[in-house]
């Protein structure tokens, strides 16, 4: 009996240990504070941890590329990943890519290269300011719709999903930046808004230049 009593004792204690290390790793994330010192091809930044999408990167020092990840339509830190919620779907935002422009083609090469020799002869202006053209069917880019436009300093060229994907899949943009590339991906319900998303992503990349 009293080694009955003492093996029930044993499994108790060890069931206790599992559930507090269980609720200890659940926990929800706290948010990061400061700022990381990043060495992008050359040149430095310092970016806000709270901005930053992947805690690889909380540390700083020499990357390849760094994630960040706004909410739209105000622009203000996405909240962390809970792990309570992996599969939680994510308020509308901008995701954000920085890597180094070195090797990388502009917007301008980059239509020239991939999408021109794709597209039907139709053009539509809409009334975002942009110019939209279509790809002929059964060529690679079937399934996407291309937007052009002007005045933000850079020929601004935006590749979004048509038909079903909209739903599911961002408009994809490339902008310059003083020797980095950016890379935009948004909601296309937010197409309309490109001109203060646009300028805002640069914006933002120019405040954490460190001098």
């Amino acid at each position: 009996m009293i080694r009955i009593i003492a093996a029930s004792f044993v499994l108790l204690i060890a069931l206790g240990a599992n559930a507090a290390l269980y609720f200890r790793d659940v926990r929800e994330p706290q948010p990061q504070n400061g700022a990381a010192s990043v060495d992008i091809g050359g040149i430095s930044l310092d970016v806000p941890r709270l901005l930053m999408r992947d805690a690889a990167q909380f540390a700083g020092g020499r990357l390849e590329r760094v994630d960040i990840a706004l909410t739209l339509p105000d622009f203000a830190p996405l909240p962390p990943p809970s792990p309570r919620k992996p599969n939680a779907v994510l308020p509308p935002h901008l995701s954000l890519i920085i890597r180094s422009a070195m090797g990388m083609p502009s917007a301008s090469q980059q239509f020239q290269a991939l999408y021109a020799r794709f597209l039907a002869r139709e053009t539509e202006a809409v009334s975002n300011g942009l110019v939209k053209r279509r790809f002929r069917k059964e060529t690679p880019y079937d399934d996407r719709v291309l937007y052009i436009g002007a005045g933000t300093g850079t020929l601004f060229i935006v590749l979004c999903p048509a038909g079903a994907g909209e739903m599911v899949e961002p408009c994809i943009t490339r902008l310059k930046a003083e020797g980095l590339d950016l890379e935009l991906r948004f909601p296309v319900a937010f197409l309309d808004d490109w001109r203060r998303i646009s300028s805002e992503a640069t914006r933002r990349v120019a405040e954490w230049r460190r001098p």
